[in-house]
């Protein structure tokens, strides 16, 4: 009896942190007019995969001046892959080989840490840039993409002279860094961020399942009806 006491003991504190971790927002499946967008995970990351073109018509009317600068950085490129993370991590993952773990565990857990904005440009399928990634197709509700892009814009961080702070190339194809706002912890992951961007867009969303890429996208498969990129 005490091991099935203690183990609903387990059970009820997990389920109670669930509930106190679920991120508000503007509900389940989205209806009327709605726009699809893609997340992809490369593992323990995810980011945002969206089309170019869009996001430049959103920042031109809607008067983003970051998220324009992005993408007339990119503008020969039909897409845009955008992750936010750690800056000393991010930067230099492809170099930390055997000091990954350390570096990893300060970038959690260490408080401060400055944040980078990882932006890819490419032309081809989603699917076909990123042979090895698990791509989630989700319906954003109508509006939701120009939230969306709001709170890129918003992460963006700028120059006196009003121009985004490059940092220098990314880590893979046509890719920059550049400075980003916000501070990165255990509390707030690149994930975290990603799962930010879909709640602005009218998704509710779970913070502690969206620790990691899996969490979150079987959160929305759930909720809000998220499917697999491609399908089948």
């Amino acid at each position: 009896m005490r091991a099935w006491h203690w183990l609903g003991t387990v059970l009820a504190g997990l389920a109670l942190l669930l509930v106190l971790a679920d991120a508000p927002g503007g509900g389940g499946r989205p209806s009327g007019e709605a726009e699809a967008v893609l997340l992809l995970s490369h593992g323990y990351h995810s980011s945002v995969v969206l089309p170019r073109a869009r996001l430049a018509e959103i920042a031109a009317t809607e008067n983003l001046p970051a998220l324009a600068a992005l993408t007339g950085r990119f503008a020969g490129h039909d897409w845009l892959e955008i992750g936010w993370g750690d800056e000393n991590f991010y930067r230099n993952v492809a170099q930390l080989e055997l000091a990954t773990v350390p570096h990893a565990l300060r970038a959690l857990f260490l408080p401060g840490n400055t944040a980078v904005l990882h932006v890819v440009g490419f032309s081809v399928s989603p699917e076909v840039a990123f042979p090895q990634g698990d791509f989630l197709r989700v319906m954003l509700p109508a509006g939701g993409l120009a939230r969306m892009a709001l709170g890129i814009d918003a992460t963006a961080s700028r120059a006196a002279d009003g121009d985004l702070v490059d940092l220098g190339a990314g880590l893979y194809g046509p890719s920059r860094f550049f400075r980003a706002g916000g501070t990165f912890s255990i509390l707030q992951v690149c994930n975290h961020w990603v799962a930010g961007l879909v709640r602005s867009s009218g998704l509710r969303n779970n913070r502690l399942l969206a620790l990691l890429p899996a969490g979150l996208f079987l959160d929305l498969r759930w909720r809000a009806g998220a499917t697999r990129w491609p399908p089948g």
